[in-house]
């Protein structure tokens, strides 16, 4: 889903991420990016969903899931 760009959004996300609750930044702390690229999912959609599924799970097992 994409939004339609608004200049006037800047102003408020500088102002959210300068100013985010412990939680928040606990949150953005812990979070991981796996990116895959469009022909992975369209020719191994079942492994990269175990891809994802495992390195959740293992997050978790490290401590960096929810307390």
């Amino acid at each position: 889903m994409s939004l339609e760009y608004n200049e006037k959004n800047i102003t408020l996300a500088k102002n959210l991420r300068k100013n985010a609750t412990p939680q928040e930044n606990h949150l953005w702390y812990d979070l991981r990016v796996i990116c895959f690229i469009n022909i992975q999912i369209d020719t191994n959609f079942r492994g990269v969903c175990e891809y994802i599924d495992a390195v959740v799970k293992a997050s978790l097992r490290e401590g960096g899931g929810p307390p």
